[in-house]
């Protein structure tokens, strides 16, 4: 139920539905609506302060986004058109969409928080939401982890979640894909993340190179592992987490 060459795109299943397709670019939203027999909205999804508002969409093929700020390597925007906007919530209660839904896939091109702000997750309480996430931080899997779900398996850059109380065990796979995904994905220092925001000119190659100068290469893997650690502890599925002491800290 993935909306082909969409971007901003969700597939809700639910028992005795056809699913929702969102896809806020218009033409995009029309192919769907030839395509599929889906409902289809032609919004983008925000926060609930965003709600009932029009937004710029930056148009960039399937990374077009709302974010001013995202940035794909190799990727150059091809123009900008204004969309409306709803929460979540909005689009499932207009659809009259089930409870609990089966299956939610969220890709929005680094707008996955703000989305989250606007879905009840407690009163929809989806058994198996698929959201794509590149871990550029972990606010993504902070918020799903605070609100009862656990991360359960990574299959190219999207992330699965199941509810906190799913009887679900990591198989070994699963638990490498969990120590990858939050232990090493996040793994730029912050004092590096300070030195874009005051250098936004600085090249993504060179800030990542200056970045990974700033420590030794052990202190850097601790840096990494403990942060994340911290952040992860019990969040991934029956997966248990020990948080790393510093090489310094050791000798």
């Amino acid at each position: 139920m993935s909306a082909q060459c969409a971007t901003g795109r969700i597939a809700i299943l639910g028992v005795g539905t056809a699913g929702l397709l969102v896809e806020p670019q218009p033409d995009l939203a029309e192919q769907l609506r030839r395509a599929r027999r889906a409902k289809v909205y032609a919004v983008a999804w925000s926060t609930p302060k965003n709600g009932g508002k029009t937004l710029t969409l930056y148009v960039a093929g399937i990374q077009s986004t709302l974010d001013a700020d995202f940035y794909v390597a190799g990727v150059r925007r091809t123009g900008s058109v204004e969309v409306p906007i709803m929460t979540l919530d909005q689009v499932l209660e207009d659809a009259g969409a089930p409870q609990p839904l089966d299956f939610v896939s969220i890709d929005v091109e680094g707008h996955d928080v703000e989305v989250l702000a606007g879905f009840d997750l407690a009163g929809w309480r989806p058994r198996l939401p698929l959201i794509e996430d590149v871990v550029q931080s972990l606010d993504l899997h902070r918020h799903l982890v605070a609100r009862g779900y656990r991360w359960m398996r990574q299959t190219g850059i999207n992330s699965w979640y199941v509810p906190a109380d799913a009887p679900f065990r990591l198989d070994l796979k699963g638990r490498a894909q969990c120590v990858r995904k939050c232990y090493l994905g996040p793994a730029v220092p912050h004092a590096a993340r300070e030195e874009t925001a005051a250098a936004p000119a600085v090249t993504a190659r060179n800030f990542t190179n200056r970045a990974s100068a700033r420590l030794p290469r052990s202190e850097r893997r601790f840096a990494a592992l403990r942060r994340c650690a911290r952040a992860c502890s019990g969040s991934c599925a029956s997966a248990s987490l020990a948080v790393p002491r510093s090489p310094s800290a050791a000798a």
